[in-house]
């Protein structure tokens, strides 16, 4: 039986194509460990955002409160200023809420009248509003 040889550009080829083989395995492999790593960092995320509206959640009626009062507030200092000055500029204005605070209410109640001498110096505010008189 004669015994078939390989010519040395087939054996070349051969170790060619294992080398190629051997390699691609090792870059696939090297991907799959940092998808893994990924994949863990990903849960420790999601489970750490899950937990933000939770976290949040008493932020939330202290909001509501400050605007609420805020909003009492602007109400009150504005009818301080159209006192002073005798109208307001047009400005958007946010909804008003279906709920006054308490804050409102005791501010309503002791609202200054504004002083009866000017001040020295003005805000720039005043100067802006003096400039805009109402239409009419």
């Amino acid at each position: 039986m004669p015994v078939a040889t390989i010519p040395a550009p087939g054996i070349v080829t051969l170790v060619a194509v294992a080398v190629v083989v051997f390699v691609l395995a090792a870059y696939l492999i090297a991907i799959g460990i940092v998808l893994r790593k990924v994949s863990a960092g990903l849960s420790a995320v999601t489970s750490a955002v899950a937990q933000i509206p939770g976290a949040t959640e008493p932020v939330e009626g202290a909001l509501t409160s400050i605007n609420r009062d805020l909003g009492a507030a602007r109400d009150v200092l504005e009818g301080l200023l159209i006192k002073k000055l005798g109208a307001l500029p047009e400005q958007p204005r946010a909804e008003p809420t279906a709920e006054r605070s308490p804050f409102y209410e005791r501010a309503a109640d002791q609202s200054p009248d504004p002083p009866a001498d000017p001040p020295a110096e003005r805000s720039p505010f005043y100067e802006r509003a003096a400039e805009h008189p109402p239409d009419g």
